[in-house]
């Protein structure tokens, strides 16, 4: 193969798909120092239609070509492909899942709230528990929680509810189920999210997420990045949380995550 006119040295790990896990990786002790190329010159489609792979951010990520193979960012296609891709820091271990049983009950939920069908959504909701809603990141000890039943009369539920405290003015969130579905449940269409994400914050603002602290299952998030017009602090995410109880998968929480002061 003959050396690409426009080629740059470049560093990368002996798996070089774990580069783009930020934070881990440079402390990875197998580490080894290798010359690539950046292809900037190949080109990709996906579906027919020109494709360049880009973080959330929108950074884009060339291929990279090393020992007349190509290598493109794992994370960045696991996430287009809908496969789970996680990341554990204290082993150095990439996890992969294909599209299982959480993006599925995650992808039901989510449509469930999009189109106001109350009832199916009632019929994932975990029988004794409930589900807990929360307007940011952080969840209140004080937090909204619906049994299966309440959820099921959403429709037509009009009373108002305390949901929280809103960021900035510190006044209560004081609304109807409708003025806090299209606050902070469908404040985006998150069933079109360009971006989901298995266990993994793809953004986080000021406020520290308490998920993992708050319940024992597994998230999956719905992420909208920001636009320049606002550099960036437009970005918006839905999570919604399962536990397992027997053999099902069960919504326990609808998590609302947003720039915050």
């Amino acid at each position: 193969m003959k050396k690409l006119k426009t080629a740059a040295r470049y560093a990368l790990l002996t798996a070089v798909a774990v580069a783009l896990f930020a934070g881990g990786a440079a402390a990875a002790p197998a580490l080894t120092k290798v010359s690539a190329y950046l292809n900037g010159g190949l080109k990709i489609t996906w579906n027919g239609s020109a494709y360049e792979p880009e973080d959330v951010y929108g950074k884009a990520y060339p291929p990279l070509t090393y020992e007349d193979r190509t290598y493109l960012p794992l994370r960045i296609l696991a996430e287009r492909l809908g496969v789970w891709i996680g990341w554990d820091e204290k082993t150095q271990t990439v996890s992969l899942r294909g599209a299982n049983e959480f993006r599925n009950k995650a992808d039901y939920a989510v449509t469930c709230l999009m189109v106001e069908d109350y009832d199916a959504l009632s019929q994932i909701v975990h029988p004794t528990k409930g589900v807990t809603f929360s307007p940011y990141a952080y969840i209140e000890k004080n937090a909204v929680k619906l049994s299966a039943e309440l959820v099921a009369g959403l429709g037509s539920d009009r009373s108002e509810r305390v949901w929280g405290i809103r960021d900035g003015s510190g006044e209560p969130i004081r609304m109807d189920w409708q003025g806090y579905r299209g606050t902070f449940v469908m404040d985006r269409l998150y069933g079109e999210a360009p971006f989901i994400g298995f266990n993994d914050y793809l953004r986080q603002g000021s406020v520290v997420s308490n998920v993992s602290e708050v319940f024992s299952g597994s998230f999956v998030e719905y992420y909208f990045p920001g636009s320049e017009e606002y550099e960036g602090i437009d970005w918006s995410a839905l999570r919604l949380v399962f536990e397992r109880e027997g053999d099902k998968l069960y919504l326990v929480g609808i998590v609302h995550d947003q720039w915050t002061i």
